[in-house]
């Protein structure tokens, strides 16, 4: 993901994002993963406020198309919001945001129509098809 689209989540998300981490997805997820770590930030909000240990991401990436968000400490609450998030991440194109699907290729993406025949087609040029 960019790195400036990266520094507004660790920005918005302090206590989620407290430990140094890389956010390996293109940037098509970044309002998914926004909304998403702002309903986790809350959590964590709510555990140090109750004095419990305080959940923290410990690797957010792309895996089999979907969005993967691994975190250490997650309270019960914390499961929902993230299994809604990688259900969600494979309807939204990696790439644009626009509406997508996984597809599979060399790779299992998740895209939109234009994105799958851009991939689509750089495959064929790998291969010196025409």
């Amino acid at each position: 993901m960019n790195y400036k689209l990266v520094e507004i989540l660790r920005a918005e998300c302090p206590l989620f994002f407290r430990k140094p981490i890389s956010i390996e997805c293109l940037d098509g997820w970044f309002w998914l993963l926004l909304d998403t770590c702002r309903r986790l930030e809350a959590l964590c909000a709510n555990q140090l406020t109750a004095g419990k240990s305080v959940m923290v991401a410990v690797q957010v990436k792309q895996k089999y198309g979907a969005l993967c968000i691994y975190v250490d400490d997650a309270p019960d609450a914390a499961h929902g919001v993230i299994a809604d998030a990688e259900d969600a991440s494979e309807t939204v194109c990696e790439i644009c945001a626009g509406n997508g699907s996984l597809r599979d290729g060399t790779w299992l993406w998740t895209l939109c129509d234009t994105h799958y025949r851009e991939y689509r087609d750089s495959l064929k040029g790998d291969r010196g098809d025409a």
